[in-house]
């Protein structure tokens, strides 16, 4: 078993009258669902410690590496249903704002140093609120290179005053971006019902040693913030243990009271909420409305063409097995989703 690592850097400020509530009449107005299965693992960001793995010393930035992996996960739905219009994906690609995975990763360093982190570590509202007023980098701008070279962790170091290029970025994406939250109580119903618009931003105390690969209640103090990402009791964490970032609570497991939900809009081009149909990779899917075409999915697009290529297409990626991996879709679900024609690609090739 790895070593158990003892989390901290959350400083607890309680929910204000002024705040927004979620549930209740807001100024934000109401948000359309995004994520009616309120389960957000295929959106979960790249993994990242907060602290370098050699032990040493801590960032004590929980409070905006949790911020960031939920807005992260925001913007990745986004992209990866085709919400976000080209021209503000264009704008992220030319940024740098993509990671190695292609996944959006923003910098932590630049929201831990312009919200104020102090050793004793950060609350959850002031990394949001620097998100606000400084916007947000890519990791690929002013990184902290000990933590991905394996060299010592130092304070003064990661906590510079960022460079006016990193500042100056910021102030551009807050011209395309817009960042709200919301506070939710972290009852059972009440954060099923806000993790259809984000994961849920909250604290925990970090961490007893897990039983059966569960992490048991415990009633220590409220020490460290991350995501609750799906079924109540799965989180994503910046602390790698046993070889994973994301626990398993148990079902009693105490959350801190409250957490924020996130709501991303654009300020230039509009985002997109054309339903999308969710594609089963290797299944084949038949329009019946019109058309009868056939396809099969594959990397989240449907393979189209001649129908016996497809159909043995099908057969030979599941190796005979097709039983239960047919499915007829309304021609609104066909349409919502990206195809592709090898035929027609090579065509354009001669």
């Amino acid at each position: 078993m790895d070593k158990q690592i003892k989390n901290y850097g959350f400083i607890d400020e309680k929910v204000r009258d002024e705040d927004y509530k979620f549930g209740a009449e807001s100024p934000l107005g109401s948000h359309p669902v995004l994520l009616e299965s309120t389960d957000w693992t295929d959106y979960l960001p790249t993994d990242e410690l907060q602290k370098d793995e050699n032990g040493g010393e801590d960032s004590m930035a929980c409070t905006n590496f949790s911020f960031q992996n939920d807005v992260e996960s925001i913007f990745e739905l986004y992209i990866k249903n085709g919400m976000l219009h080209i021209e503000d994906y264009k704008w992220l690609k030319e940024k740098g704002y993509f990671d190695e995975n292609g996944k959006i990763k923003f910098n932590n360093r630049f929201n831990a140093k312009m919200s104020g982190t102090t050793r004793r570590g950060n609350s959850m509202r002031n990394p949001v609120d620097s998100a606000r007023k400084d916007g947000l980098i890519p990791w690929s701008v002013w990184k902290y290179e000990p933590f991905y070279n394996n060299q010592p962790f130092v304070w003064e170091d990661y906590y510079q005053k960022p460079p006016q290029e990193a500042i100056d970025l910021g102030k551009e994406f807050l011209k395309r971006f817009k960042i709200n939250y919301e506070t939710v109580w972290t009852n059972t119903k009440d954060l099923k019902e806000a993790r259809k618009y984000s994961p849920v931003h909250t604290a925990v105390h970090a961490w007893p040693y897990p039983v059966n690969d569960v992490y048991p209640r415990t009633a220590g103090s409220f020490n460290h913030a991350i995501i609750n990402h799906a079924n109540e009791w799965d989180i994503l964490d910046h602390y790698k243990i046993n070889g994973t970032f994301i626990k398993k609570l148990a079902p009693d497991f105490i959350f801190l009271s409250y957490g924020f939900v996130y709501f991303v809009t654009t300020l230039i081009n509009p985002l997109t909420f054309t339903k999308i149909m969710k594609l089963k990779n290797n299944h084949l899917y038949q329009e019946v409305e019109q058309s009868g075409s056939f396809g099969v999915a594959v990397d989240d697009k449907l393979i189209v063409g001649d129908t016996a290529s497809i159909l043995a297409t099908f057969i030979m990626r599941n190796n005979g097995d097709i039983n239960g991996k047919c499915v007829a879709v309304k021609k609104e679900d066909w349409d919502s989703v990206n195809h592709y024609n090898p035929g027609l690609e090579l065509q354009k090739e001669e």
